[in-house]
């Protein structure tokens, strides 16, 4: 195992509340500012997704090199305690009670296993 994978995992999970920060509120501003284009708020829309994505990946990524740096398994109490201690050294009223990260997970899970019963459904 690489020695940095624990790192990244630490990073990725200090690094986590200040970007879900940025894009919850860069995406309320986005939605209800009217002095941009409709094309325009799209591209910032999706500039947000892709941030999230692919950091989102890079926890993916390191959930395949053991389940102690996956953040919905193992490494769970770890990443939360890393989150918390971020939260209480930099205090914001922007702080949802929900891990963005999870909460799309969760439902991405929750659709590609409504999918599968779809389709054993018509089969």
């Amino acid at each position: 195992m690489d020695e940095r994978y624990p790192e990244i995992f630490d990073a990725l999970a200090l690094a986590s509340l200040p970007l879900q920060r940025v894009l919850d509120l860069t995406k309320d501003v986005v939605l209800e500012d009217n002095n941009i284009s409709d094309k325009y708020r799209d591209e910032l829309k999706n500039s947000i997704k892709v941030i999230l994505f692919h950091s989102l990946e890079l926890h993916e990524y390191l959930a395949t090199k053991g389940s102690n740096f996956d953040f919905r398994s193992d490494g769970k109490d770890r990443y939360l305690k890393l989150r918390e201690e971020f939260k209480e050294a930099f205090p914001s009223t922007l702080d949802k009670a929900y891990n963005l990260y999870e909460l799309i997970l969760n439902e991405s899970d929750r659709r590609s296993l409504e999918s599968r019963k779809n389709k054993d459904t018509k089969d």
